[in-house]
């Protein structure tokens, strides 16, 4: 004990308060990311169940292919999105039969349906999140479907329900959500720098 002196006390105290400001700030970050993975589990979980819930038999619709009825599009206007023959299905459940649908550059389109008519699945699949069974999906002359990596480049997607964390910052968000495609983390950084930068 006589040759602890006043300087060496000090620094023990700055050193392993500065240990416990890194640990504590870690523990921080590491609790967002788990609530992340806990509500994207928990929303997992949810939609298995929905999807093997039976349906009754009296909800089936028999399908009308009258396009004869829809007036064409004008021709200067150029399709950006192009969804043909898809077909989605859960179990036994069909939430997509057969969908065909094209969006044009420039225009508002807008999907409306009731409830578990699968317009969530349908936005699911031409954003990639889900494979279709059938069917092909072209968003600005890419195939989602043979071509994922390349799609991702050009979609982007906000569901109704916002996953963002109150406690991180605009790159933090950023750096989180790119670390799902890939695990690159000098480029997930510099985009993140870049994006902000742009913005």
């Amino acid at each position: 004990m006589d040759n602890i002196t006043v300087v060496e006390v000090w620094a023990v105290m700055v050193g392993t308060s500065l240990a416990l400001a890194v640990l504590l700030l870690y523990c921080s970050l590491l609790q967002h990311r788990l609530r992340a993975l806990i509500t994207m589990a928990g929303s997992a979980i949810q939609a298995r169940r929905l999807f093997n819930r039976r349906r009754p038999t009296s909800q089936t619709v028999e399908l009308v292919d009258d396009s004869s009825r829809l007036e064409p599009p004008p021709l200067n206007w150029e399709t950006m999105v192009s969804v043909v023959d898809l077909t989605k299905g859960f179990g036994s459940t069909t939430s997509l039969n057969r969908v065909s649908v094209d969006v044009y550059r420039g225009q508002i389109t807008v999907l409306l349906g009731h409830n578990g008519a699968g317009k969530t699945t349908l936005m699911n699949v031409v954003a990639g999140m889900l494979l279709p069974d059938s069917g092909k999906v072209i968003i600005d002359g890419v195939d989602v479907v043979n071509f994922p990596e390349k799609a991702r480049q050009i979609v982007s997607f906000c569901q109704q329900k916002s996953l963002f964390f109150p406690d991180l910052t605009v790159w933090e968000h950023l750096v989180f959500y790119a670390m799902r495609l890939t695990s690159d983390v000098g480029a997930i950084t510099a985009t993140a720098h870049d994006e902000l930068n742009y913005v």
